[in-house]
């Protein structure tokens, strides 16, 4: 080796940047195959169904029989139906495969589908990159407010037991809890599986034959009223500060400090300080549990939240339908400063 030329590391690195690209250009020509041919196929299929007049039943015996001559999953059978309905005059750019496509899928309305679309052939994102962005609701975000831009006398009151979908596959799908953490949950366990997609919203449902006793259902809802949770209070750190233990549900709980979205209380040195922490002592002082809504993480690694308490009350969802805003009435009562 010590009598190659000094030219030799060069043409390694030419030579290691040439199959690269070759093998990017070559995922890619597979990615563009897939999704012509599954685009192929659900047309195919689509266009039988229709001659026959789309029955439902025999719809279902022949995807359930096709799955089985063609040794392809029912699920992606159903995938393929779907994008040729979503997608009827195809336009498949260069950056985009099938997987982006099945991110695509579930989501409700054309707009929407188009946004992301566009929005992953601006940016070349990857499937994962396309994912999150759905995952946290950007699309939304172009037509609401942001949360950053909510007030704290504009509390958004969510519904508890509610979850999204961050991951799916033909066996069951993985549900997304909130502070980071997702639970497995087998096909059996969700109503209606087959019309469920992911970034759907599912509600938590008694089910005594399953595992854990709960099952979910598929729920027509705001988004934005997930990661809505019942929690108790373990410390107050200071007027703006709690330590709390949230129910995630399905036996699932996590201890987390949470900072009041939307305020500012005086440093604990101070009188004032030492003021907001006792009235939100007293505040909390008859309630069993408190009721938090969370947005972000904030720069510490806390999430934000809105927090809604009501004394002598055992119902979570009435405490946010109708119950006290710490937030807002810390404002109200001069006791910390909107920011």
């Amino acid at each position: 080796m010590s009598n190659l030329p000094d030219t030799y590391h060069r043409l390694r690195l030419r030579v290691a940047e040439i199959l690269t690209a070759g093998r990017v250009r070559a995922a890619r020509a597979i990615e563009r195959e897939k999704v012509t041919t599954y685009w192929a196929v659900g047309k195919t299929i689509a266009d039988h169904l229709l001659l026959l007049g789309n029955q439902s039943t025999y719809g279902e015996q022949v995807i359930r029989r096709l799955a089985r001559d063609v040794e392809i999953a029912e699920r992606r059978l159903y995938e393929m139906i779907s994008f040729h309905k979503h997608f009827p005059d195809l336009r498949a750019p260069a950056n985009i495969g099938w997987g982006h496509f099945v991110q695509l899928l579930p989501l409700k309305s054309p707009d929407e589908r188009d946004y992301y679309l566009v929005e992953a052939e601006r940016h070349g994102w990857s499937t994962r990159q396309l994912k999150s962005h759905i995952h946290e609701g950007a699309y939304q975000k172009t037509l609401t407010p942001q949360p950053a831009e909510r007030s704290a006398a504009d509390p958004l009151r969510g519904r508890l037991n509610t979850f999204g979908v961050y991951d799916l596959d033909d066996d069951g799908l993985d549900l997304d809890l909130g502070f980071g953490i997702t639970r497995r949950f087998p096909a059996a366990a969700v109503d209606n599986w087959r019309t469920v997609g992911r970034n759907h919203i599912l509600e938590s449902v008694p089910a005594s034959g399953l595992p854990g006793g709960y099952g979910l259902s598929p729920l027509e809802g705001d988004p934005r009223f997930r990661y809505t949770y019942k929690a108790g209070v373990i410390r107050i750190v200071d007027g703006d500060t709690l330590r709390v233990s949230v129910d995630l549900g399905f036996n699932c709980a996590i201890r987390h400090t949470i900072r009041l979205r939307g305020v500012d209380t005086p440093e604990m040195k101070t009188p004032e300080g030492q003021e907001a922490k006792a009235f939100v002592a007293r505040a909390l002082a008859d309630v069993s549990f408190v009721v938090i809504r969370t947005y972000w993480r904030g720069r510490y690694g806390r999430y934000l939240a809105d927090v809604f308490y009501q004394a002598k009350q055992n119902q979570p969802q009435t405490v946010v339908d109708s119950g006290g805003y710490l937030n807002g009435d810390l404002v109200a009562g001069g006791l910390a400063e909107p920011v």
